[in-house]
């Protein structure tokens, strides 16, 4: 007796209730999944530290990953974060340093 549940459904409608709860689930965290990541030129001030102004000339001039909805400018956070990993110049050790002098110099008189 301490297996028996006592419910007005039967097992097979039981079964088809959970079966529906997860499809249900699954299917609104996909789509909440595949929204886009969309921010506003406030959050990219934050992400970025860079000025407002400074902002609008790099999307003036093409620099900066945007689009447009009607007059407001949106981003994508997640373009905006690489956007920010292709700007950073690596150091150079003073080994690869010196090898890149010789390289250039080496080409140019070979030319």
């Amino acid at each position: 007796m301490k297996d028996l549940i006592l419910s007005p459904i039967t097992i097979p409608e039981l079964v088809t209730l959970i079966a529906d709860e997860i499809e249900s689930r699954i299917s609104r965290q996909e789509a909440s999944e595949s929204l886009p990541d969309r921010i506003d030129l406030n959050e990219v001030m934050n992400i970025t530290g860079l000025k407002k102004s400074a902002i609008y000339k790099l999307t003036m001039a093409g620099t900066i990953p945007h689009g447009k909805y009607g007059r407001l400018l949106v981003f994508s956070r997640t373009e905006i974060l690489n956007w920010i990993d292709q700007q950073i110049v690596r150091k150079q050790s003073k080994d690869q340093a010196v090898l890149g002098n010789l390289r250039n110099s080496s080409k140019k008189h070979l030319k």
